[in-house]
């Protein structure tokens, strides 16, 4: 059997597994039209032509007992075709492969090195559709063992080789000694929509729904992380800029067995994009890559196991104890490091089906962690202990509560895990508070700065690129946000005037990922004058800490709150 018999043999079961209907009569009448044979019908016929059903059983038993056998017999007749594709023969010629710059360098001796086929064949292009782009990232991850041993890592060594666990410890916990982050911390994005029986049925994704587009929380902890990421994501969804990711073959699938309509792709679009201008935020700083934590089942789980899911109806839980059960410090063991390079990569990596599994579809997940430690190693342990935390810091990212310390909201909104809100640096008779240093794409307001003990600055507060504002109130953070596009352009043109020269009303929508709002919140704002900060002090007096931070944004601009209807959040 030749090579390119294989090949095609293992394209068309692929094909053929997973429903790409149009997919498989484009290959076969390629084929046909090409004059090229189909030389076997089934996989079973496969199998044997290539001398792997034994070894195909031999993986099925190191399964049953515990071991660590390939999933499925696609995947045997894959690691064939790529050891065969390897060999030399009296066409190869050796091309080593240079390993990136920051990969340990192997022994001389143990070094792999990739054969250039010098046989004339077709020249390879970039992928172009969603599905392309997903079945070739699949193949790289899961299926080309060389690629994948490259850029993936243990966690456990990785955070050993740039500046150990007890770095590590301290920059997460300060000088506590915690297990691992809490337990309410594990969970994904998910929203109540993907959960049909648990809310009530609405007519169709959109604004006046908020099941449909608001996060979820299920319980007290990560309320900071996935603040900043919804008020991202609402650019997205409600403010006019397009998605920046797109929606997986997989993620597809499974939204059209609960949203026959599919408007539901509008979240996975909006909050990959989040996740990924979140990595972005970073990269400004001088991130030289990105360094992405995942379950060790990255590279086991492939895209059959995804849609066995989806052909089988096995129930999302059962998917969860592959992708995101573990706990994260407690099993370091069972976590990778991905390293991606470029923003086209990392773009195409938010647009896969595992990792939109992992991060929107899973209850109970350990996607959160994982997203908190991706950014902590992006930005690096050295450069937040030295850079970043301040003389003053006396917390780590968590705080005694276990909530988001400011340094961890600020690493999410600027990339810099400072602990102040004011402009840029501020000295102290010798002590340097560290703030935030340019605009940042989303604002922030605080309660603390209405009771007079902390100071934002421009930067997070009237310069802020969109009206879209995390809010801390004590210690629980929610979101804000100009309802739309237009109101978003009104809101930032007036706060860069710091002036309202004519009456004027715009709508606000507040959501709390934590209350799970069934119903709309839309505050309607009337605005006339120069805009200021006002305080506590002030002698203002509000029914709502949401009406108080907007006096702290506002000031003497701001006439009246209308809550239109709604009970005033206290």
């Amino acid at each position: 059997m030749s090579l390119q018999d294989l090949a095609h043999g293992i394209i068309r079961e692929y094909l053929k597994l997973h429903s790409y209907t149009a997919a498989y009569e484009a290959f076969e009448a390629e084929a046909e039209r090409r004059g090229i044979e189909k030389a076997f019908h089934k996989r079973v016929e496969l199998l044997d032509a290539a001398g792997l059903t034994a070894p195909m059983r031999e993986e099925t038993r190191k399964r049953k007992e515990g071991g660590d056998g390939l999933l499925t017999s696609l995947e045997v007749l894959l690691r064939e075709y790529l050891q065969l594709r390897e060999k030399p023969s009296e066409h190869v010629a050796p091309a080593e492969v240079t390993a990136p710059s920051d990969a340990p360098s192997s022994p001389p001796s143990t070094r792999r090195r990739r054969r250039k086929v010098s046989r004339r064949v077709e020249e390879r292009t970039e992928p172009t559709s969603p599905i392309e782009r997903e079945l070739d990232l699949l193949r790289k991850s899961s299926l080309a063992e060389t690629w994948v041993r490259k850029v993936t890592v243990s966690l456990h060594d990785f955070i050993e080789g740039r500046g150990g666990m007890d770095m590590f410890r301290t920059i997460m916990f300060g000088g506590r000694s915690p297990k691992d982050l809490p337990d309410s911390w594990y969970q994904s994005l998910y929203c109540m929509a993907f959960y049909p029986s648990r809310r009530r049925k609405v007519a169709s994704w959109g604004l006046e729904e908020p099941t449909t587009w608001g996060i979820h929380q299920g319980e007290g902890g990560p309320c900071g992380p996935i603040a900043i990421l919804q008020g991202r994501a609402i650019r997205f969804m409600f403010q006019g800029e397009p998605p920046l990711v797109e929606v997986s073959p997989f993620a597809d699938a499974l939204i059209s067995t609960i949203n026959p309509d599919n408007t539901l792709r509008i979240y996975v679009q909006g909050i990959m994009s989040a996740i990924y201008e979140t990595f972005m935020v970073l990269l400004r700083t001088g991130a030289p890559c990105f360094y992405i934590v995942l379950p060790a089942t990255y590279s086991e789980l492939t895209h059959d196991a995804l849609t066995d899911v989806l052909r089988t109806d096995t129930p999302l839980q059962e998917l969860v104890m592959r992708i995101g059960a573990d706990m994260l410090i407690r099993n370091m063991d069972r976590f990778v490091v991905l390293c991606i390079e470029t923003e086209a990569d990392l773009r195409t990596f938010c647009s896969s089906g595992f990792y939109q599994a992992y991060a929107l579809f899973m209850r109970a997940s350990s996607f959160i962690p994982s997203l908190v430690v991706s950014l902590v190693l992006t930005r690096s342990l050295a450069q937040i202990q030295t850079e970043d935390f301040g003389e003053d810091t006396n917390t780590g990212l968590l705080n005694t509560y276990n909530n988001a310390s400011q340094e961890l909201i600020n690493l999410f909104l600027q990339g810099r895990a400072t602990g102040h809100l004011h402009d840029r640096d501020l000295d102290l008779d010798g002590m340097v508070l560290r703030g935030i240093y340019s605009p940042t794409d989303l604002g922030f307001l605080s309660i603390y700065e209405y009771y007079g003990y902390i100071v934002i600055g421009a930067n997070a507060k009237w310069h802020a690129e969109n009206a879209s504002y995390v809010i801390l109130n004590e210690d629980h953070y929610t979101v804000l946000f100009a309802k739309d596009k237009e109101a978003n352009e009104q809101v930032r043109t007036l706060l860069s005037q710091r002036n309202v020269p004519t009456r004027t009303q715009v709508d606000f929508i507040y959501y709390d990922s934590l209350d799970s709002q069934p119903d709309l919140v839309r505050l309607t704002l009337t605005l006339e004058g120069p805009v200021t900060c006002k305080v506590e002090s002030d002698g203002i007096e509000t029914k709502s800490f949401v009406d108080s931070l907007l006096f702290s944004l506002f000031g003497e601009a701001l006439q009246e709150v209308n809550w239109n209807g709604t009970e005033p959040y206290l």
